[in-house]
């Protein structure tokens, strides 16, 4: 969601008040927008026109994934794993001490992406990355396998 509606207001607001007090001020000329969101907003974006979807809340995905088909790019199909293995608490622990086995994965987690943060899309990927070596964990799980294509490659 976007707030510009609500600092317009402001703006107005003050501009008004800026009036009374023989101020100069234009709301036009004063509305500077948070780069913070300018960038989320660019970001998500360009993440639409590459595939990558929409970061969504972990009851959507899940509710999702009962019903797509197995075709989707890379980007919706780690955020599908990341969900799945976070749903179940014995997942997760069989995923931690998977972890556990290699020195530069010990008491790492996964990340999941959210749309109000810019660059958790890039948090997310980077740590699949690092935690690839622990992807033999997805090949015990039945319900993580028919995430998997096999004509591509996935991070974890």
């Amino acid at each position: 969601m976007d707030n510009a509606s609500n600092n317009i207001t402001l703006l107005k607001e003050i501009e008004n008040a800026c009036i009374v007090a023989k101020i100069n001020f234009d709301y036009r000329r004063n509305h500077v927008r948070c780069l913070a969101h300018i960038m989320n907003l660019t970001t998500q974006e360009i993440l639409k026109h590459i595939k990558a979807g929409v970061a969504q809340e972990e009851d959507d995905i899940l509710q999702e994934m009962s019903s797509e088909s197995n075709n989707m790019e890379i980007i919706p199909k780690l955020r599908k794993i990341v969900v799945k293995i976070r749903s179940s608490p014995q997942r997760r622990e069989r995923f931690a001490r998977q972890c556990d086995l290699y020195k530069e994965t010990k008491s790492l987690n996964l990340i999941l992406d959210v749309r109000t943060r810019w660059n958790s899309t890039y948090f997310m990927l980077q740590r699949a990355l690092k935690l690839r070596k622990v992807s033999k964990f997805n090949r015990y799980n039945d319900d993580l396998e028919k995430l998997k294509r096999k004509d591509s490659y996935y991070f974890i």
